[in-house]
């Protein structure tokens, strides 16, 4: 995953799975042309020759799945764009900033479960569901909520240092989740998961 600072403003993420689809389908071409080479000459490369077919078509299928994901969160538009592509397929969507409703991290696993360590992937929660920001889970948990402060930066409709302490509660009833989130961090030194947590826990409260 790549973020990426326009000049004006806007913020780019990129996922992209160039290199791993390009290796997965080399070997595919390699196992295909070796085996019909294999077959014209009368030499057995690969033996025996459909359980090497049966490799390279499951292959292709891992390079097919791949997803490239590309969101920008354009400033002077106020506007989130997306798109998301496989080699056989794409789709996008387009909504206003003023629809998304918070950047949270989601969870997959703990020191209790299969993973060792907790996996996380940056989410973009809008008034019409959760986006995932990123297809792959990762242990970093310091990059994305990098990333998040990035989004966040974008985002906010009024300066942290604007919202003072009797108006977090006002943000919180309003549903400004993205700006009681930024100003937790930025009054309390939390990082993203504290500071949303303390978030739910005032929203129970009232």
């Amino acid at each position: 995953m790549s973020i990426n600072s326009l000049p004006d403003g806007s913020i780019k993420i990129r996922e992209h799975f160039w290199l791993a689809r390009f290796g997965l389908l080399a070997f595919t071409v390699l196992v295909v042309a070796g085996i019909g080479y294999a077959r014209l000459g009368g030499v057995e490369i690969f033996h025996p020759a459909y359980g090497w077919l049966v490799g390279a078509a499951l292959t292709l299928g891992v390079a097919a799945l791949l997803e490239d994901v590309d969101i920008e969160f354009k400033l002077p538009e106020r506007r989130v764009r997306w798109q998301r592509r496989r080699m056989f397929s794409k789709h996008g969507g387009d909504i206003p900033m003023d629809a998304v409703k918070d950047i949270t991290l989601s969870i997959v696993g703990t020191d209790d479960t299969y993973y060792r360590r907790p996996q996380y992937r940056l989410v973009m929660v809008t008034s019409e569901g959760s986006i995932p920001l990123t297809n792959m889970h990762t242990t970093d948990k310091s990059e994305l909520e990098q990333a998040a402060d990035a989004i966040l930066a974008v985002l906010l409709r009024v300066p942290a240092g604007d919202i003072i302490d009797h108006s977090l509660n006002d943000a919180i009833a309003q549903g400004r989740t993205i700006e009681a989130v930024h100003w937790l961090r930025m009054r309390d030194g939390l990082d993203l998961t504290q500071a949303r947590k303390v978030v739910d826990e005032i929203r129970l409260k009232e």
